[in-house]
């Protein structure tokens, strides 16, 4: 619990680009970021790490497996990783480095369909994908591919605010908690700024701020 505090309590400079979840009591690997240590480690969607840095993740909690994968660029971190179709648990390490903050990606498909690529939502997201609507819709884009897949990262906030850009009316998203008041964040049709056709890509690696946008569009897997 110290270890956990300590590190904590520092700004992480190095980090591994891996996004985790729970799988089987474990702490499992949903998504991966391009480009990313985890990716040049081989981790793949599906993954189950069993051990990180020694320590076992059985009932770990995600955040304190998250700790353990971020420190100091350069700082390796050994993991037992349990693949898809195995059982038995195979040695990796993860040498962590600065991320770049991932790009979003904007292209015209043919026509008049546009097509946008969203890595991950972090701060600033949302401005980033309202400032790409509006250009393509000056461009003659009338439809749009919106592609979420293996995009489970960021901030839940920024994902409320990109459903309000596509939908006019209903809840957004509920909020509750045993020790939580319930929070109800609705549509807001004056902050809609795309009401032409969207057809939403998602796959097993989206979740998280993703998951909210995609959950209030058609979605196609």
């Amino acid at each position: 619990y110290n270890d956990y505090k300590e590190r904590k309590a520092k700004e992480a400079k190095g980090e591994s680009g891996a996004v985790l979840t729970k799988r089987f009591g474990y702490i499992g690997v949903i998504s991966i970021l391009p480009d990313s240590p985890a990716q040049k480690a081989g981790l793949h969607l599906g993954d189950v790490v069993e051990k990180i840095a020694g320590f076992t993740t059985g009932e770990m909690a995600i955040d304190q497996a998250q700790l353990l994968l971020t420190g100091e660029p350069g700082a390796v971190v050994k993991l037992s990783v349990i693949r898809r179709g195995t059982t038995e648990p195979q040695d990796e390490q993860v040498t962590l480095a600065r991320l770049p903050s991932p790009k979003i990606v904007q292209d015209k498909v043919k026509g008049d369909i546009a097509y946008l690529r969203v890595p991950v939502f972090n701060a600033g997201t949302t401005k980033e994908i309202h400032d790409d609507l509006v250009q393509m819709n000056r461009e003659g884009a009338h439809k749009l591919i919106l592609d979420l897949r293996d995009c489970a990262s960021g901030d839940e906030q920024e994902g409320i605010s990109t459903a309000q850009m596509f939908v006019s009316s209903g809840t957004i998203t509920t909020l509750k908690g045993q020790t939580v008041t319930p929070v109800v964040t609705s549509a807001d049709p004056t902050k809609v700024i795309w009401k032409d056709p969207v057809t939403v890509l998602i796959g097993n690696g989206t979740s998280g701020p993703a998951e909210i946008v995609a959950r209030d569009r058609k979605s196609v897997v």
